[in-house]
């Protein structure tokens, strides 16, 4: 399985997701490589086109490469295939998969949330799922899909909030980015959801720890929306390098994020 242009797709298109990656141990690198890139191309599918049935023709394309997977011939494409491989080698939930494509059909409509527990579902279908499939492939059981679940959750209200701004620009923004208040709501629940993962990863492996990297940054970040969400609406949601690179060895080496 050659996962060249997953790990090129993965460096540009999710350069933290990509650091935290290089910072495992490198048999965690591939598959960990080939879910980024996976959760990229579904992501990028809505806005592919102004034509909503064509960004729906290609979350429905990848739909069918997950439900095929097995079925008929290995796809050529150069993350399909290598993601096939991945379900495959490591029995990958297919229903996790098929939901975080069916997420993505929210952000076709450009539409906002339709309440706080529509934005929550969101995240666990979307960023919730690709951590507990990142989990499975290095080897997590279902006693601990949780765990995973509540950490990508945690990484995924902090992603929501720092993409907010962009998406306003485009008029698809999920939120107000001026509700102060709904921002703080979102950062204290990602920060929530990021003590739940802390306290269960003692039922994790080493190995499966490496899923949980990417969350090096969350706390200091939600922890700043949640006291300063006026940051979100002027895109100012970002970590001092210092702080960001001496989080990433912290997390990288230590294990603590």
């Amino acid at each position: 399985m050659s996962i060249d242009a997953c790990a090129r797709l993965v460096a540009k298109g999710d350069p933290d997701r990509f650091a935290a990656t290089m910072a495992t141990a490198l048999p965690a690198r591939a598959p960990l490589l080939v879910l980024y890139a996976f959760n990229i191309e579904v992501a990028r599918a809505p806005w592919a086109s102004k034509e909503s049935l064509i960004s729906h023709m290609r979350l429905q394309w990848w739909r069918d490469i997950v439900d095929q997977a097995g079925r008929s011939a290995r796809p050529a494409h150069e993350v399909a295939g290598p993601l096939v491989d991945l379900i495959l080698a490591q029995g990958l939930d297919r229903t996790l998969l098929g939901a975080m494509i069916t997420a993505r059909q929210f952000d076709i409509d450009r539409q906002a949330f339709e309440g706080f527990d529509a934005l929550c579902s969101y995240l666990g279908a979307s960023a919730g799922n690709l951590m507990q499939l990142a989990g499975q492939a290095l080897g997590s059981k279902s006693s601990n899909s949780s765990v995973f679940q509540a950490g990508g959750i945690a990484l995924g209200a902090l992603n929501l909030l720092r993409a907010a701004p962009r998406l306003t620009d485009v008029a698809a923004a999920p939120f107000d980015v001026a509700d102060h208040g709904l921002i703080t709501r979102i950062a204290q629940f990602g920060l929530i959801q990021l003590e739940t993962a802390r306290q269960g990863q003692g039922t994790c492996t080493q190995n499966e720890r490496a899923a949980f990297l990417p969350l090096w940054q969350v706390q200091p970040l939600l922890q700043k929306a949640a006291r300063l969400p006026a940051l979100i609406g002027l895109d100012q949601l970002v970590q001092h390098p210092l702080g960001r690179s001496f989080g990433l060895v912290k997390a990288g080496i230590l294990g603590l994020w």
